[in-house]
């Protein structure tokens, strides 16, 4: 059980870069994504959004799950998770009110420890890096170049962002439209509970709301996959209701 409830976070400083004459702006890298994924006044209006999902976590000979997930930027998450465990339908609800979090796992609920808790204060901050517009108007977050790379097999542009007391998030964005491909940093891992290598994969844009959102998500610990999910849904918001964040 243990193992199980931590596949729930992946179901939500800087050393100074010299930037060579010949490498792209950060900043205009930044400014591009933003209007392809529907500009700064789409991108600032939606903080919050609603999303159900299905897919696959890589464990043992894999595990069918189904998913609703509440975000509400900065600080504020819920996921209810239905995970298939040998023909068993198991449901676990965690939610973090931006203060503490707690999990409901088959009726009992606890409250989450504080490796879980610090580590969706990360998922939560990479989610706000990667709504792009702060990234860009607050002055604490830091920005370098970090060149050119090939995500499969597509030409992308990446940005390390950095935020004191936050892991550094890399970005990176196809090169042609804007749009971002993949996130890069430092991950827990919910079996090992040790940090990984985590990237994150984003494909099949279409549009909600007038914003580019994805349709596949790929998450992978240090090299291999973990997750393979389908966002079946995406209902995009200025705020979600306090309820949603209630404890269970």
């Amino acid at each position: 059980m243990r193992k199980l409830l931590g596949t729930l976070l992946v179901v939500g400083t800087l050393v100074a870069v010299p930037v060579l004459a010949q490498e792209p702006d950060p900043r205009a890298i930044i400014e591009k994504a933003i209007k392809a994924h529907g500009g700064e006044k789409v991108l600032s209006k939606f903080t919050a959004a609603h999303s159900r999902s299905k897919g696959k976590i890589h464990l043992g000979a894999g595990l069918d799950f189904t998913s609703e997930e509440d975000v509400q930027l900065p600080d504020k998450y819920r996921s209810a998770v239905m995970l298939d465990v040998n023909g068993m339908n198991i449901t676990i609800t965690q939610v973090f009110n931006g203060t503490k979090g707690w999990i409901d796992a088959m009726g009992n609920v606890m409250e989450l420890d504080d490796k879980t808790t610090a580590e969706i204060k990360e998922i939560l901050h990479a989610s706000r890096v990667g709504n792009l517009v702060d990234v860009l108007q607050n002055k604490k977050f830091k920005l370098a170049p970090l060149g050119e790379i090939k995500v499969k097999d597509k030409d992308a542009v990446g940005v390390r962002v950095s935020f004191e007391g936050k892991r550094d998030v890399n970005v990176f964005f196809d090169k042609t439209s804007g749009l971002l491909l993949k996130t890069e940093g430092r991950g827990l891992d919910p079996v090992s509970k040790q940090e990984v290598n985590q990237e994150k994969f984003f494909a099949d844009y279409h549009d909600v709301d007038g914003r580019k959102t994805p349709r596949k998500v790929e998450v992978h610990n240090d090299g291999k996959i973990f997750v393979e999910a389908e966002i079946l849904e995406i209902k995009l918001l200025e705020k979600l209701d306090d309820s949603t964040f209630k404890r269970p």
